[in-house]
């Protein structure tokens, strides 16, 4: 078996995650003994080299988080555009890793082939691509809750006591006190639209575990007495302004809730040492001892969780889903502070890590002196390191197993 893993363009990649990915697959695949290879869309052999490997029966491509839109363009005379999936002859699989209605998801998956076999890092994701891709109804999906590590190296372990940072807080931050979110959704007006998009904010704002898409459709229902189907097909050109805004409204609460969070945290770091993934933003309450470090690519990010004692992972909006952030700050036994997320609720013990729910009156200083960190930093750590999804070797045998199902 041979194995073909796909590297996006690097404006795609800003911070190295997908071509260390594919370097890793690779890696274990050909120490498993298959012919593996990374594609990087950058080089100019790419495009022969794809479809040299979908042409091959005994190859699983993995497009990971691009290119399962990809069409061939006939001449003009015949004028004539075909998927290139209709004529592979090799297994293929794509992740979907973020929000399907996202800006730069849409057209991927208003184009994607059903013979795509796709993973899912939330089980919400088929409903929101069927939707966009009506074709995709016989698609087959596989939920894969947690995200593979960067990697665990015994060369970057660092002894808890001995770390240079109490937390680290390796998350985008953008300022949203500066920005309205009518504003940014345009002229929607005041109608039933309107009234859908704010109810599903207020809602998904306040519970994490709801998902922006089911929200509007139920919103709507309510105050149309019609579904997203009938909207479909009464008004398709509506569906692209629902799509925009949704993924407005899902970015806007996914930023509020990172800045509510690190502001409340902020409050009074205490005698701890703080670093934070990113450029200082002018509406954080900031105390002096708080570092910004600015954009880390991958290997750099890994490392910075190995040197701090606990980790804050402020969850997105993909409630059933395990972010790296969790899985490398565990696998380094780096305490997990998180944010309301009922995977790692549903998958860990309280005892693994702590909870921290957005409007909660504890500070860093008051979360560290309430809580054996290190304590809790060795229990997750040992189990994280015994568990085959957080490691490399167990996400490898996932994907066959997938591909091969």
């Amino acid at each position: 078996m041979k194995i073909a893993v796909c590297v996006p363009p690097p404006v795609a990649d800003a911070y190295g995650h997908l071509t260390r990915y594919a370097e890793k697959i690779a890696e274990i695949g050909a120490e498993r003994g298959m012919d593996a290879e990374v594609l990087h869309y950058a080089d100019e052999t790419f495009f022969a080299r794809l479809f040299a490997n979908l042409m091959d029966e005994d190859c699983l491509v993995h497009f990971h988080s691009f290119l399962y839109d990809l069409k061939i363009h006939t001449s003009p005379a015949v004028r004539k555009v075909r998927h290139a999936l209709e004529f592979a002859r090799a297994r293929t699989i794509a992740t979907v890793s973020d929000h399907p209605f996202s800006d730069f998801m849409q057209e991927m998956v208003g184009n994607a082939h059903p013979k795509t076999k796709f993973i899912v890092i939330d089980d919400t994701f088929p409903d929101e691509m069927r939707f966009i891709n009506p074709a995709l109804a016989e698609a087959e999906f596989i939920h894969q809750p947690f995200v593979a590590p960067v990697s665990f190296e015994d060369h970057r372990y660092i002894d808890f006591d001995r770390r240079d940072y109490d937390l680290v807080l390796p998350l985008l931050l953008i300022d949203t006190s500066r920005l309205n979110l009518k504003t940014l959704l345009g002229g929607i007006g005041d109608g039933w639209f309107s009234r859908s998009l704010m109810a599903t904010y207020e809602t998904v704002r306040d519970d994490l575990s709801q998902n922006p898409f089911h929200v509007f459709s139920h919103t709507m229902q309510g105050e149309t007495g019609a579904g997203l189907a009938e909207l479909q097909s009464k008004q398709p050109k509506a569906v692209p302004v629902l799509l925009r805004s949704l993924s407005i409204v899902d970015g806007y609460v996914r930023h509020e809730r990172r800045m509510n969070i690190v502001n409340a945290l902020l409050r009074d770091v205490g005698d701890l040492k703080v670093a934070v993934l990113g450029k200082r933003i002018a509406g954080l309450a900031i105390d002096a001892k708080v570092e910004f470090l600015g954009t880390q690519r991958a290997p750099e990010t890994a490392a910075l969780m190995a040197n701090s004692r606990a980790v804050l992972n402020c969850s997105p909006s993909y409630p059933s889903n395990v972010h790296e952030r969790v899985t490398v700050g565990m696998l380094y036994d780096s305490c997990v502070i998180t944010d309301t997320n009922p995977c790692i609720a549903e998958n860990f013990s309280e005892e693994d890590y702590v909870p921290y729910a957005p409007g909660a009156a504890m500070t860093i200083a008051e979360i560290f002196a309430g809580n054996d960190m290190r304590a809790i930093a060795m229990r997750s750590g040992h189990k994280a390191r015994a568990n085959p999804e957080f490691s490399w070797q167990g996400h490898f045998d996932s994907v066959l197993q997938i591909a091969r199902a």
